[in-house]
């Protein structure tokens, strides 16, 4: 995870740049709240989705969510209901995938 708003939103951009995605917004929420849904930004985020403005959220990484498991899964499940996708530009060794 980078600390520095500018690098973390530099780091999504760039991620979904590489993939040929059009970034509709940029959100940061200043919180070390672990419920995502009682931040400034993220009911944002989510209004985006629902209207169809956005298909998916890039972070820079899973805190930008949540750095606790159950609201990160509720984000998840959310997500799914709604036909949406989250993916993390910068992920750690716990939860990277190899391929061959």
């Amino acid at each position: 995870m980078v600390d520095e708003p500018a690098c973390a939103l530099a780091a999504a951009e760039a991620y979904a740049y590489d993939r040929g995605w059009h970034v509709v917004g940029r959100y940061v929420d200043a919180t070390t709240d672990t419920q995502p849904w009682t931040r400034a930004e993220w009911p944002k985020v989510l209004r985006q989705l629902r209207g169809g403005f956005a298909q998916g959220v890039v972070t820079d990484g899973r805190s930008a969510v949540s750095a606790a498991d159950e609201p990160y899964e509720q984000t998840l499940r959310w997500l799914c209901d709604h036909f949406s996708f989250i993916v993390h530009a910068q992920q750690n060794s716990l939860t990277s995938a190899s391929v061959r």
